[in-house]
């Protein structure tokens, strides 16, 4: 079975329409997901925004801003009395860090001949001589 011309010649526009329009498509499927994204982007600044007002309505309203101003400051009204409660128990104290010396700084080990030997260690690891056949160092 011998493929005709014009099967030949419609493979042929199959293949060219599809090397065409597959960047366009592509192109047109990241821009939906773009426009998606910003979609979302604009509906969450949309509900801070309406967060934003109804706090704004709240905070004009003279009630909750002297129910506020009672609670964070602990303001009263002029004649009021204010009692505030403290705890009754004795403060724990933590114990105070004792002050630095020389002495607790310095260290058993030469902290030069230590990167040496982590620089040779890493260049020649233990399982490396057992499989080249070559002597460790």
């Amino acid at each position: 079975m011998r493929p005709t011309i014009a099967a030949v010649v419609m493979v042929l526009v199959l293949v060219l329409s599809v090397a065409v329009l597959a960047p366009t498509v592509q192109q047109f499927v990241a821009q939906r997901q773009r426009i998606a994204d910003l979609q979302a982007s604009n509906a969450q600044t949309q509900e801070q925004i309406d967060l934003l007002r109804s706090q704004q309505t709240r905070w004009s309203d003279p009630a909750y801003v002297r129910a506020q101003a009672r609670e964070r400051l602990l303001f009263i009204v002029p004649g009021e009395t204010s009692y505030l409660v403290v705890d009754s128990r004795p403060e724990t104290r933590t114990p105070q860090p004792a002050p630095a010396s020389p002495e607790q700084h310095e260290t058993e080990h030469d902290w030069a001949q230590a990167f040496t030997q982590s620089l040779v260690t890493a260049g020649n690891p233990p399982g490396d001589a057992a499989t080249t056949g070559a002597p460790a160092p």
